[in-house]
C-alpha cells in the first residue's frame, strides 16, 4: 500500500473516532487575561464554557438537545466500525503498513480516552447542565474506554508492544485496563495532586510493583480525576493560545 494509501486510511480511523464529540473548551481567569488582548474577546460567549457537538466534516456547532441527544448511538457503531475496518485492512497491509497504523491510532485513542474522561469530570464549567445531558458526557467516556481496551485486547495481544512514547499512556492505561497491565513493567510517572495544598508537590508512582504497593496507589489516586484543571488549563495555554508557562 502506498503512502497515501495509508493516510487516507489513517484519517478514515481519525474521522470515526472524534466524530460527534460532545465537548467544552473552559474558561479560567489566566484564559480570560489572555484572550482580552485579542480578537477572541468578542466571541467569548458564543466560544467558551458552551456545550458544542464536532461534525467531523462540517466543524463545530452548539449542542441541540433535540437534534444531538441520541448520537452517541452513532458514536458506538463507529467506534466498533474502527475494530472491524482494522481487522479487515490487517491480512491486506504488510506487517510494517499495519504496525504504524495501529500505533498512530492508539496515539489517537489514548487522547480521546484522557479528553473525554476530563470533560466528564468538569463538567462545573457548564451553568444550569440537566441530569440527561451530564450522562451523555458518561456514556462518551464509558465508549472510548471500551474502544481502546476492545482495540488492546485485539492488536496488542502481546503487551510489551504498546506503544512506549508518552507518559500519559501508561497512566491512563494503568487507571483504566489494570487487567491489561498487570504483566508490564512500567516506569514510574510524575502525578501532580489535585489538591491545592500539594499543588507543588510531586507524588512518584511505581506501577506493578507489589499487590500491597500497587493497592496503597490505587487507594490514593481513585478518586482523582487523571486529567487536573491546572494541566487542562496548561494544554488551552499551550495549544490554543501558543503560551508556554
Amino acid at each position: 500500500m502506498i503512502n497515501t494509501d495509508l493516510h487516507t486510511l489513517h484519517l478514515r480511523l481519525v474521522e470515526k473516532l472524534w466524530d460527534n464529540l460532545l465537548f467544552f473548551i473552559p474558561l479560567d481567569s489566566d484564559i480570560l487575561e489572555i484572550i482580552k488582548e485579542s480578537d477572541l474577546i468578542k466571541y467569548k460567549d458564543l466560544l467558551f464554557n458552551r456545550l458544542s457537538i464536532l461534525d467531523y466534516k462540517k466543524g463545530a456547532f452548539h449542542y441541540d438537545k433535540t437534534e444531538d441527544s441520541t448520537k452517541y448511538v452513532k458514536k458506538g457503531k463507529s467506534l466498533s466500525e474502527i475494530i472491524f475496518l482494522l481487522l479487515e485492512k490487517k491480512n491486506n497491509l504488510k506487517d510494517y503498513e499495519f504496525s504504524y497504523i495501529i500505533d498512530k491510532h492508539f496515539e489517537q485513542a489514548e487522547s480521546s480516552l484522557y479528553i473525554t474522561n476530563w470533560l466528564n469530570s468538569n463538567l462545573h464549567f457548564l451553568d444550569n447542565l440537566d441530569t440527561t445531558t451530564k450522562g451523555l458526557f458518561q456514556i462518551q467516556f464509558t465508549l472510548h474506554k471500551k474502544h481502546l481496551e476492545e482495540f488492546v485486547r485485539n492488536f496488542y495481544p502481546n503487551k510489551n508492544h504498546l506503544p512506549h512514547n508518552k507518559a500519559n499512556t501508561f497512566q491512563l492505561i494503568e487507571a483504566n485496563f489494570r487487567d491489561i497491565t498487570k504483566n508490564i513493567k512500567l516506569p514510574p510517572l510524575n502525578l501532580k495532586s489535585s489538591n491545592s495544598q500539594t499543588e507543588n508537590s510531586k507524588s512518584i508512582v511505581y506501577f506493578n510493583e507489589l499487590k500491597k504497593e500497587k493497592e496503597q496507589t490505587n487507594k490514593s489516586f481513585k478518586k482523582k480525576p487523571l486529567v487536573t484543571e491546572e494541566e487542562a488549563r496548561k494544554m488551552i495555554l499551550k495549544t490554543v493560545f501558543n503560551v508556554i508557562e
